[in-house]
């Protein structure tokens, strides 16, 4: 059934109406009506901009119904950009993003002189004993300078923090987590989806002294003696290991959220948690080649084994999977799986050497779609 509030709430819906209502107080707007020629220039525009509004408000209304089909719904605030990556020729792209340009430049430029003249005018003008109308331009100058100053000197200060994924050793179950950070810390929390993980050591954070504790998805550091990380640490974090579950490895980006959900998470020396974070290569939500792991054989281990082998494995292509023992004669000793596989799926097999089977080297042989794969194994009893 057709729900006309769209699975949201009347409250929902009066709140964004209200934000909405936004536009009848914008001080660019009434700032462009005030820079007009004359007042019948001033209704003109007027009308002609309701025109093109209404045409804008239903050109993007249409863009993001097709969107809601596409692109992930915790994507929302990216959605017009990677819609249009995913559906205009470079050429069109290129005038879209610059248009993206356009309207940032044009919102920022308007409400840096409203806020120029408020400040001059308004403050400076009473502040000043000379109170005189006849130098309005001086005070909104004195105004632009000093808002622009301010605005600077915070983008200046802005933190920025970017994680992202190194190498992803699919043999040893390892994978790098670098970093790159303009503020000290003296905690992190990550989450890496693909696997489970055991334990974290080395890198940036071993250095420092930061112990490091992982399990299920989600790795912790900190360092018991209180140390920090010092801004400027560009490099590998620490490297984790674990058991791939999936042919998928990402590092998710929530952030503004909740303390219990966000990730990944910096705290300063104060304790309190670092803005500015972003994900680069590795995001869960941009996955290139290099995270998108296609292989067969992931893991054998332990090795040697007794008596028990674990065999964790995944297929680049859906189809036949056997997976079977041999020894080194080539002679067939125990089938492992032989059925159905799907691709991106890790499945995590066992082999437990019956007491028949004597101590020696035996080969792991994998017959995957289009692939086929062998590791050599020892067990000793």
């Amino acid at each position: 059934m057709l729900d006309p509030l769209g699975g949201n709430s009347l409250q929902y819906l009066f709140v964004w109406f209200f934000i909405a209502s936004w536009t009848f107080i914008d001080p660019g707007f009434y700032q462009r009506c005030s820079a007009a020629e004359n007042p019948e220039t001033a209704k003109k525009g007027i009308l002609y901009s309701i025109f093109f509004w209404a045409i804008f408000d239903f050109l993007t209304l249409i863009c993001g119904l097709y969107a809601i089909g596409t692109i992930p719904p915790e994507k929302a605030l990216l959605t017009y950009p990677l819609l249009a990556l995913e559906v205009l020729p470079s050429g069109f792209l290129g005038i879209f993003l610059i248009g993206i340009v356009a309207t940032i430049m044009s919102t920022i430029d308007s409400l840096s002189l409203v806020s120029a003249i408020t400040f001059g005018r308004d403050i400076l003008w009473r502040v000043e004993a000379n109170s005189s109308a006849l130098r309005p331009i001086s005070y909104m100058k004195k105004g632009l300078i000093i808002i622009t100053t301010i605005l600077s000197m915070c983008s200046a200060l802005m933190a920025e923090v970017v994680f992202e994924l190194g190498t992803i050793d699919t043999n040893n179950g390892t994978i790098e987590i670098l970093i790159n950070t303009d503020s000290d810390f003296m905690g992190f929390q990550l989450d890496v989806n693909g696997i489970d993980l055991s334990s974290g050591s080395g890198g940036i954070a071993a250095d420092n002294g930061f112990d490091v504790y992982a399990s299920g998805n989600t790795a912790l550091g900190f360092s018991l003696e209180g140390n920090v990380i010092p801004a400027g640490s560009n490099g590998i974090l620490t490297i984790l290991e674990g058991t791939l579950t999936d042919a998928s490895i990402c590092l998710p980006l929530v952030q503004n959220v909740g303390p219990e959900d966000d990730t990944p998470i910096l705290s300063d020396v104060e304790g309190n948690a670092i803005d500015g974070i972003t994900v680069g290569s590795g995001n869960c939500d941009a996955l290139s080649n290099n995270q998108e792991i296609t292989f067969a054989l992931l893991k054998t281990y332990p090795n040697p084994f007794n008596p028990e082998l674990n065999i964790d494995i995944a297929v680049e292509n859906s189809g036949q999977l056997d997976v079977s023992i041999y020894n080194l004669k080539g002679q067939h000793i125990h089938t492992v799986y032989n059925d159905m596989a799907l691709s991106n799926k890790v499945y995590n097999l066992k082999w437990n050497a019956s007491s028949n089977i004597s101590s020696g080297i035996y080969i792991v042989k994998v017959n995957a779609p289009n692939n086929q794969y062998s590791s050599i194994v020892n067990l000793l009893k």
